[in-house]
């Protein structure tokens, strides 16, 4: 999330804030399937994250 934060605030480039929008998406649905990374408590390794992220649905 801090990156998303990150794209979030150089919103004066256009398609930035529409990225970020996505990322938020694919954070939640990631989240909501379980994919949680060992910092909060689970055992999803950086790479399983990741790979759930970029899998996640881009509506």
């Amino acid at each position: 999330m801090t990156f998303e934060l990150g794209v979030y605030s150089f919103g004066n480039t256009p398609r930035l804030p529409d990225q970020a929008a996505r990322l938020h998406k694919a954070i939640e649905a990631t989240t909501a399937a379980g994919i949680l990374p060992r910092d909060v408590g689970d055992t999803a390794s950086t790479g399983d994250v990741t790979t759930a992220l970029i899998d996640a649905p881009h509506a």
